[in-house]
């Protein structure tokens, strides 16, 4: 998959590999649940893990050219409850949830991951969604799930956001335990210009527990960009 820069071409990784790794991915999920199309989702990235260490990786002719290529590429950005580092006691928390994958199958960490994405007060008001979250879970790929666990926890990009050169929103919930609003701080804090909403109701999944608040949170931010928003 590549993308044409003036004067190169730039691969961005997805390769062929991994796109029909995704494709495969996505024909298995739609044989299991008879769903009438095979369209692969966002969810069907964590087949790429074992491959890929969870990064999607530019490949430019000239050494260096990596910044350049994003900011042709991107236009703006929105960084929504993620971390460019966490902290060195976070290890042991990661190695727990991999162990216990390892062992006991998404059984074995369903309920603790939805109380961790949803705060209390929306799983109360919202048992179906609630639900609907934890048989999401339940019909993850184990492997799948545990490779994305070994690639977010070696996450560490901070030292590099200042190199980014994009108007930038930066979101965050205030009862996030895992992708705290401290580590929000300190993405936005190091890209220049960015700015930082924080839902100090939500947990983890904020675009699910406040949709109304989050699009117009994200729709005034493009519409300060002149960019076009959809509904």
């Amino acid at each position: 998959m590549s993308s044409r820069c003036p004067g190169e071409t730039v691969s961005v990784r997805l390769t062929v590999s991994n796109a029909e790794t995704l494709v495969a991915n996505a024909t298995r999920r739609a044989l299991r649940h008879g769903e009438k199309e095979v369209v692969p989702r966002v969810s069907d990235l964590d087949a790429l893990a074992s491959s890929t260490a969870g990064k999607v990786e530019i490949e430019a002719l000239e050494e260096g050219r990596d910044e350049q290529i994003i900011e042709h590429l991107l236009r703006s950005a929105v960084l929504a409850n993620t971390t460019a580092r966490y902290p060195d006691a976070a290890a042991a928390t990661w190695a727990a949830r991999i162990a216990a994958v390892e062992q006991g199958g998404m059984a074995a960490v369903a309920d603790a991951v939805v109380e961790r994405y949803l705060g209390p007060d929306y799983r109360a008001a919202h048992p179906a969604e609630t639900a609907a979250l934890k048989a999401k879970l339940l019909r993850s790929d184990p492997a799948g799930y545990v490779g994305c666990c070994h690639a977010i926890a070696k996450v560490d990009w901070l030292d590099r956001l200042g190199a980014v050169r994009v108007p930038t929103l930066v979101i965050a919930g205030g009862k996030d335990v895992g992708a705290t609003p401290e580590m929000a701080r300190a993405i936005a804090e190091r890209i220049p210009g960015a700015q930082l909403a924080v839902f100090e109701e939500a947990a983890h999944l904020s675009v699910a527990e406040l949709p109304d608040r989050f699009h117009a949170t994200v729709a005034a931010f493009l519409a300060s960009l002149k960019m076009p928003v959809s509904s």
